[in-house]
């Protein structure tokens, strides 16, 4: 019974690192397009500190789009994360109570 649980405990670890490597790919994609917003938000900025002579409003529509697009990334990039993070809080938990239950539930499916 031990044998099978560290059997079935190693496969849900190979299942986690599967579903974090495939989350990181396409973090890695997300994250290259949050870079596009950055330059909305810098350089409105630095034409606010050296070049502006009164306020304006045209930085900060040009900070709005650039936040914007940054927003939507952090939110896509915690939609992403949140199979990994439950993945990782259940590769936490997971005992053998865990694992008779899993197998008691197979067995009712079989």
């Amino acid at each position: 019974m031990e044998d099978e649980f560290l059997v079935w405990k190693s496969e849900i670890e190979k299942e986690h690192q599967r579903l974090a490597n495939t989350v990181e790919l396409k973090l890695r994609k997300l994250r290259y397009l949050m870079l596009l917003g950055l330059p909305f938000v810098v350089l409105p900025l630095l034409f606010v500190a050296f070049f502006s002579e009164g306020f304006s409003l045209t930085p900060l529509v040009w900070m709005a789009i650039g936040i914007a697009i940054m927003g939507v990334c952090a939110e896509l990039e915690q939609r992403f994360l949140r199979p990994v993070g439950l993945s990782q809080h259940f590769l936490a938990t997971c005992t053998m109570e865990t694992f008779l239950e899993q197998r008691s539930f197979r067995m009712l499916e079989e």
